[in-house]
C-alpha cells in the first residue's frame, strides 16, 4: 500500500478555487484508480504552521495504480487548473 500525501498552499485569494480544482480528483476512486482519496481544507489548528491550505490524501495498492491515477485525464485537467494558482506543493509517499 502506498499512501500519497500532497500539501498545497494557494496564491492569495485563490484558496477556494484550489480546493474546488483538487476536489475533482475524488472521482477517480469510482474508476478504481485509488483505494481512497480525500481532498480537505486545512483546519489550521496548529499554532506554529499555517502554510498549508489544502491536503490531498490517497491510498494506492501499487506504484502502477498511482501512475495510472496520475496519467488519467481528470488528473491532468486538475494540474492545468491548480498549477497556476498554487504557491507551495509538498509531496510525501510512504
Amino acid at each position: 500500500m502506498i499512501r500519497h500525501v500532497v500539501l498545497f498552499s494557494a496564491n492569495p485569494g485563490e484558496k477556494d478555487k484550489l480546493l474546488l480544482g483538487l476536489k475533482k480528483l475524488e472521482a477517480l476512486v469510482d474508476e478504481s484508480l485509488a483505494e481512497k482519496l480525500e481532498v480537505k481544507e486545512n483546519l489550521k489548528l496548529d499554532t506554529y504552521s499555517q502554510e498549508c491550505d489544502v491536503i490531498v490524501y490517497g491510498e494506492f495498492l501499487s506504484q502502477d495504480q498511482l501512475d495510472k491515477f496520475k496519467a488519467h485525464s481528470i488528473y491532468q485537467d486538475c494540474i492545468k487548473v491548480v498549477r497556476p494558482i498554487r504557491d507551495l506543493r509538498i509531496v510525501a509517499d510512504f
